[in-house]
């Protein structure tokens, strides 16, 4: 007598310890339960209820009975019989992940790693990865597999498969990126084959307590949204810069410093440039200021 696929329902009964269950087609009340293909479940607590479904041969109908045995079999744990439809603890069950920085800066790349794993108890086929993001993220795939293709991989009973995006942001934002998992497997368990990163992504800024100042003016310089414990050197362009040792930003993305107008400078337009020196890398953050001549001196304007 042939064997096909049919669902079950199973109801833990107070006392009982599931430590396997199998769905089998009687042929008679003698044949050994010991003999029929299982999945083992692990503890359910009582009152719990697991939904099952069995493969077997595509050979007639049958009815499903349903094996509940504990530390050994006990004939008179009972039989439990159901015609509800449910997925099978040993069905494929696809579980998405993702691990990504939840903070990353404009000019620096953030990696998101989406991982799939079946943790059912059946081979999953064709499971494919889909990405979806806004495209003022742009995206790049570092570490690619047949997650991405358009054939899908096979994934075991526990097995996983890793992909790994590069995002390279040019602007401030927040934005979500998803990954949804697929297989062609039927029956398969997707309740959680999604998996998705909210990242923000911050611009580096520098402001001067003044934009305006003559030769030998000294600038105070306020820097937030920086990456922390990045190193960064401060620059005039054009002009003059007096040396000095780079500025740590502290924890909270800020720092504080002065910056020297040279008396040797020529007056006119320049920028402030904060740049990475050393640690994580970020846009270079730009200030507008203006070398201004000295005023004109009491004698001097006397002797005219």
């Amino acid at each position: 007598m042939g064997r096909r696929r049919l669902p079950a329902k199973l109801g833990v009964a107070v006392g009982l310890l599931v430590i396997t269950w199998a769905a089998i087609a009687w042929q008679s009340a003698t044949e050994d339960p010991a003999a029929t293909a299982g999945c083992r479940v692990g503890s359910l607590a009582v009152g719990h209820v697991e939904g099952i479904s069995q493969a077997s041969a595509p050979l007639g109908r049958q009815d499903s009975i349903t094996e509940v045995s504990p530390q050994a079999f006990v004939p008179d744990a009972g039989w439990v019989k159901s015609r509800s439809a449910a997925r099978s603890p040993c069905s494929p069950a696809l579980v998405a992940t993702a691990a990504a920085p939840t903070t990353t800066h404009v000019g620096s790349t953030a990696v998101v790693t989406f991982t799939v794993r079946n943790r059912g108890g059946q081979l999953a086929r064709g499971v494919r990865l889909t990405l979806r993001g806004p495209h003022s993220l742009p995206t790049a795939v570092t570490s690619s597999n047949c997650l991405l293709s358009k054939k899908g991989c096979e994934l075991d009973p526990g097995a996983a498969l890793a992909v790994r995006v590069a995002l390279t942001p040019k602007t401030a934002q927040t934005a979500e990126l998803v990954g949804l998992a697929s297989t062609t497997s039927r029956d398969a368990d997707l309740s959680h084959a999604s998996a998705k990163v909210r990242i923000t992504v911050k611009r580096p800024r520098a402001s001067l307590n003044s934009y305006t100042g003559p030769p030998g003016f000294v600038a105070s310089v306020h820097g937030v949204d920086f990456p922390p414990g990045a190193k960064v050197g401060l620059t005039w362009l054009p002009g003059l810069t007096a040396q000095q040792e780079p500025v740590t930003v502290r924890a909270d993305g800020t720092f504080d410093t002065h910056m020297l107008v040279l008396r040797s400078d020529r007056p006119g337009p320049r920028d402030l440039a904060v740049s990475p020196v050393a640690g994580p890398a970020f846009s270079r953050a730009i200030a507008a200021f203006l070398v201004v001549p000295h005023a004109l001196e009491a004698p001097k304007f006397l002797d005219r």
